[in-house]
């Protein structure tokens, strides 16, 4: 795959950070106008659940009214009172008695503003229907069960509003109040008026709410102000509830009651489809259910108004929030676009200015490290076009660690030749090989962590050039350290951990997520021979996070024990095979040549042992004896 040139590279990532930021911004604006949509829908729906209510509230208590003002009716008394007299005897003005309660139903419902009326004797006996075109004969069915009625019927009757319950007659549904029919303080009979629950009423509801109302029934939409699509869609998402509901162990009622199916005392007919709500339909109603429900696409906030139990149906409100969010959003989504547009076009500039004024300095600064490394001449000196203190501070760096570098080479030759010229003395000769050794050893430590550094910032130029600009003053101080370092046998360990922290920075960088860091460190106070850590710590980032594929945690855990400095540098990497292990000092030569200056230093003072596995992990242990640390001045 050919790669993109660093002025492309550099206008793609820009872009790409503009278009996220954009993104999350839309994200984050959408969240927030999410919620206060939420918020203001519920407030809504509260303010439609109180308007259902109160229309509600207004429909039964004119009902009660009429129903009251219309049972004082004497006609229609007195022919109930004689009709439950004669009812026993079999006498033959039963019938012209039932006829007087039937006209006398007639004229009442022409007055009262009912859907249906119904008159029964203090048996329940229906006397009397009014409101279903031509309805069938009904004697004998009684109504003595049903909620409303019963409460007429018994000493202490609770309110009539409060006992009011939905009645269904032949596919309609009707929300029913009951009153006595009183003769001189004896119950004589009951008379119950309704309204029917139709389009014409929820339509009432949303015209004052704004909110869509839907009233469901015995798995059955009555009355909905939504399109057929989203009312069958209503119907399967209840249907799924009421699976689930039934699975958990709920028993609610859901059977249906027909008057058909019922038969009083001396019944002699049915009144085919006609149905009535279960016994316990009457009870106070339910705490409203308030969520979220996705209707053929659209989001709507539900708030579910039960009439007491699942059998008698309910009313359902709605809010669409996605309706109301595209109403918030669409200005919003115009304004980002316009911002994304202006950003992406400034961010190509500021990328093309970038490029101009660090990439190219940086790039001819590696290019410049490379010919170091292939010529090994390290008496060059950079040479820039244009100045630049970022590039200026790692080249003065760079300079004087290749000074370094030459003045260290040319000790080792001066120790080699005073080693020659001094045969003679044996104890002598032998400190003096012992100090060349150790020299020779650092010598190799600081070309190799140098170009390896040199390397990764290389990469990080083209990847990302602003990181470039932070990490090569970073850069530079790990130089001014290792010059410092290569200078003595013993560092402080803060001093070693401090120079660590900056090598992992520049790591981390080309790493990304990839590589995390964990340290537990509980020594203050101590020293240790320079370089101690750098080739762990780089062994660990070389052969156990970069052939990993996702995230590897290097730890480092250092503590006093008995006397000792217990070193440990552990990571969840690639890890070795049993028979790489046991030529892992054949590998390379950075843990080697660590090796051979702690047994300079140390002699067989300390320790150290190496476990792995493959694909789980490598640890590296020392124990070193413990020595304090020398404050500088």
């Amino acid at each position: 795959m050919k790669s993109l040139k660093l002025r492309t590279k550099i206008i793609l990532f820009t872009t790409l950070l503009v278009i996220a930021v954009v993104s999350g911004s839309f994200l984050v604006i959408n969240r927030i106008v999410r919620n206060h949509v939420r918020s203001r829908l519920v407030h809504d729906l509260e303010r439609s659940q109180h308007a259902l209510e109160q229309i509600q509230r207004d429909r039964l208590r004119d009902m009660v009214a009429y129903s009251i003002i219309a049972s004082e009716n004497s006609t229609l008394k007195a022919a109930i009172e004689t009709y439950q007299t004669e009812s026993n005897s079999g006498s033959p003005v039963l019938e012209q008695l039932r006829r007087t309660v039937e006209n006398e139903a007639v004229k009442l419902f022409s007055i009262l503003r009912a859907d249906l009326l119904v008159v029964t004797s203090n048996t329940g006996e229906v006397l009397a229907i009014q409101g279903i075109p031509s309805p069938p004969a009904f004697q004998g069915l009684s109504l003595s069960d049903q909620p409303s009625i019963v409460n007429c019927l018994s000493n202490q009757p609770v309110s009539f509003e409060q006992a009011a319950s939905i009645w269904r007659f032949r596919g309609k549904t009707y929300r029913m109040v009951s009153v006595p029919i009183l003769l001189q303080d004896i119950v004589v009979g009951t008379l119950s008026s309704g309204y029917e629950i139709s389009l014409s009423l929820v339509r009432t509801i949303k015209s004052n709410t704004d909110s869509d109302v839907v009233f469901v029934a015995e798995s059955q939409v009555i009355a909905s102000t939504l399109s057929d699509a989203q009312n069958e869609a209503l119907l399967k998402h209840l249907g799924e509830i009421s699976g689930r509901n039934r699975q958990s162990g709920s028993t609610g009622v859901t059977s249906s009651t027909s008057l058909g199916g019922r038969e009083g005392p001396g019944a002699s007919g049915t009144y085919s489809g006609a149905e009535l709500p279960p016994k316990d339909i009457a009870q106070p109603d339910a705490e409203p259910l308030q969520s979220e429900m996705e209707l053929c696409g659209e989001m709507f906030l539900a708030l579910q108004i039960a009439t007491g139990n699942s059998s008698g149906g309910s009313f359902i409100i709605f809010n669409s929030i996605d309706r109301a969010m595209q109403t918030i959003m669409s200005g919003i989504k115009l304004t980002l676009i316009l911002i994304g547009v202006f950003s992406v076009l400034l961010a190509t500039l500021l990328g093309l200015a970038l490029s101009e004024s660090i990439t190219r300095p940086l790039m001819n600064f590696v290019n410049f490290m490379d010919g170091i490394t292939r010529t090994g001449e390290l008496q060059q000196k950079v040479q820039h076009d244009r100045p630049n203190f970022e590039v200026d501070v790692l080249a003065r760096s760079f300079e004087s660690m290749a000074r370094s570098l030459a003045e260290s080479q040319a000790e080792t030759a001066r120790y080699h030749e005073e080693l020659r010229r001094k045969e003679f003395n044996e104890e002598k000769l032998r400190r003096l090989a012992t100090r060349s050794r150790l020299d020779a050893l650092i010598s190799q430590i600081n070309p190799h962590f140098l170009f390896n550094a040199l390397n990764t910032v290389g990469v990080l130029i083209d990847e990302n050039p602003d990181e470039a600009r932070r990490l090569t003053v970073k850069l530079a101080n790990i130089f001014r350290q290792t010059l410092q370092a290569s200078e003595r046998e013993v560092v402080s360990l803060q001093e070693e951990l401090r120079f660590i922290q900056d090598y992992l920075e520049i790591e981390k960088a080309r790493f990304g997520e990839r590589l995390q860091v964990e340290e537990s460190v509980d020594v203050s106070n101590a020293a240790i021979p320079c370089f101690t850590l750098q080739p762990l710590i780089e062994n660990a980032v070389k052969h156990g996070a970069a052939p990993k594929i996702g995230t590897t945690t290097i730890r480092i855990v250092v503590r006093q024990v008995n006397g000792h400095l217990s070193i440990q540098v552990a990571d969840d990497g690639m890890g070795m095979t049993q028979e790489s292990l046991k030529h892992m000092l054949e590998r390379g030569y950075g843990l080697k040549n660590l090796i051979d200056r702690l047994n300079i230093h140390y002699a067989a003072g300390f320790t150290w042992n190496v476990e792995s596995e493959f694909e789980k992990g490598t640890t590296v242990s020392l124990e070193l004896p413990y020595q304090p640390s020398v404050q500088m001045t």
